[in-house]
């Protein structure tokens, strides 16, 4: 088991490479200038050729693939094209917004999709079993984008219950849930139908 667990971590990092480099060539080749697009069009041209010497874009694009990925093998990721703050600090300030919203989208997948496919399964070729069986379906076939915008409008912009966009502070737990629920529910209720359906899966084969 350790041994495959292993070969799967050493089989993703020339995957993680792949992933990287595309994205890192795709960003470059794409339409636009970081620097002019920082500084404005009335920026002057030397103003824009001096940004592009501090970042580095006056290379060639494999010279920054290179310092790209030097840098990143010492733990640098680097800085914002936008805003120049260290790309970890940013990272650090979003990711524990996105590790709760992870646990809370998964808690509320397991809490609900667990007994609809127990029941599916004992109710099998009922209308409980269609019905479950049916709302499954919708929840895979429908995005989730979609099923976040209709929870927004209903009770963000219609009801005023919860806030349309923007992360809660940790430390006024109400705000934070208020923040965190529409998110969660979004990503928990389309996580639900994979669960469901596994769940009658398992329980049909005992």
């Amino acid at each position: 088991m350790l041994m495959h667990i292993l070969r799967r971590l050493l089989l993703a990092i020339p995957t993680l490479i792949v992933v990287i480099t595309i994205i890192f060539v795709v960003v470059r080749v794409i339409p636009g200038d970081p620097a002019r697009a920082r500084l404005g069009d009335q920026a002057s041209e030397e103003a824009v050729n001096q940004l592009k010497e501090e970042l580095g874009l006056n290379k060639s694009i494999f010279a920054q693939y290179v310092d790209y990925m030097w840098n990143l093998a010492q733990g640098d990721l680097g800085r914002s094209l936008v805003n120049r703050a260290p790309n970890w600090e940013q990272i650090q300030f979003v990711l524990p917004h996105t590790l709760e919203l992870t646990f809370v989208a998964i808690l509320i997948a397991l809490l609900l999709g667990i007994p609809t496919g127990v029941i599916t399964a004992v109710k099998r070729n009922t209308w409980v079993d269609y019905l479950g069986r049916v709302l499954s379906l919708a929840g895979l076939s429908a995005p989730a984008f979609y099923i976040g915008i209709l929870l927004i409008y209903v009770f963000s912009v219609r009801l005023g219950w919860f806030p349309a966009i923007g992360a809660g502070d940790f430390s006024d737990p109400v705000d934070n849930l208020r923040s965190l629920l529409l998110p969660a529910i979004t990503l928990g209720l389309v996580e639900t139908a994979y669960v469901a359906r596994m769940t009658r899966s398992v329980m049909l084969n005992v």
